[in-house]
């Protein structure tokens, strides 16, 4: 990339008890990742299941590098993995989205990476391959470069 992206504040979801079901929003609650970077349960809510995070970046040109990582990502790691995150960009800080923690909110739209057996697809980033997970960050980067450097030079010429 050409030019660096540094992380002002994580913050973590954890849901305050540890059974998967609805749960009215007033059961969640957040907290800033610590400097550890680890995401384990809070020290005052020890079963508490972390539901989400929310990343807050800086530097130049953060929104027009990351801009096609928005929409939703599906990784399925195995039958019993399935998860869907949601990514959205804003150029001021905003509100957590409603109903974020609930599983219909993922279903609203087609994810548009899907991770599964061994495979990627993304229909932003015109991926369709089998991949090693520990190649994943790499071969998703090189898109982003490519694609920024291209949009670079359709505004500079």
């Amino acid at each position: 990339m050409l030019f660096g992206i540094k992380i002002a504040t994580i913050k973590r979801f954890y849901n305050k008890i540890n059974v998967i079901q609805k749960l009215p929003k007033s059961h969640f609650f957040k907290i800033l990742l610590d400097e550890t970077f680890t995401f384990v349960a809070p020290k005052n809510a020890p079963d508490a299941t972390l539901f989400g995070v929310e990343i807050e970046l800086i530097g130049d040109c953060v929104l027009l590098y990351l801009e096609p990582e928005i929409g939703i990502h599906r990784w399925k790691y195995n039958t019993k993995e399935n998860h869907r995150y949601l990514v959205k960009l804003h150029a001021q800080k905003t509100a957590t989205p409603f109903n974020i923690h609930r599983k219909d909110f993922y279903r609203q739209e087609l994810p548009r990476r899907v991770i599964e057996n061994g495979t990627i697809r993304d229909t932003i980033l015109h991926l369709k391959a089998e991949v090693e997970p520990a190649a994943l960050p790499t071969l998703i980067a090189s898109k982003l470069n490519e694609l920024f450097e291209l949009k670079l030079n359709t505004e500079l010429i």
